[in-house]
């Protein structure tokens, strides 16, 4: 079962739409993270 018909979602682009703006803030966070790594060496 995929993740939106568990969520309820009619289809993946609904559930895309709804979580897109959490998933780019976790890459956000995740390129931050690299480039402060990056900066120790």
């Amino acid at each position: 079962m995929t993740v939106s018909k568990r969520l309820g979602h009619a289809s993946v682009a609904i559930t895309q739409q709804t979580y897109i703006h959490i998933i780019k803030e976790l890459e956000n966070k995740d390129k931050d993270k690299i480039i402060e790594l990056l900066m120790e060496l």
